[in-house]
């Protein structure tokens, strides 16, 4: 599991997110991102380079929680 911030110096969480997925070894590690951004072109962006989810901060601490839970627990 990767947990990516979408706004970080240099690439940015979407380019990092591509790069991982486009990686045969690595594509298959489910990814979240999180961002203070919450438009949905950012959200769709994100899940069409192959995130598992998309987390618009603040969120409380126990809903990422729940989510990597979620994915982990998906076969």
């Amino acid at each position: 599991m990767i947990l990516l911030d979408v706004v970080m110096p240099g690439p940015d969480g979407f380019e990092v997110c591509k790069t991982i997925k486009s990686e045969e070894r690595y594509a298959r590690i489910p990814v979240i991102l999180m961002s203070a951004r919450d438009r949905r072109d950012d959200r769709q962006r994100g899940f069409d380079l192959g995130a598992a989810d998309f987390l618009t901060k603040p969120y409380p601490p126990v809903e990422l929680l729940r989510r990597v839970w979620e994915i982990l627990a998906r076969p």
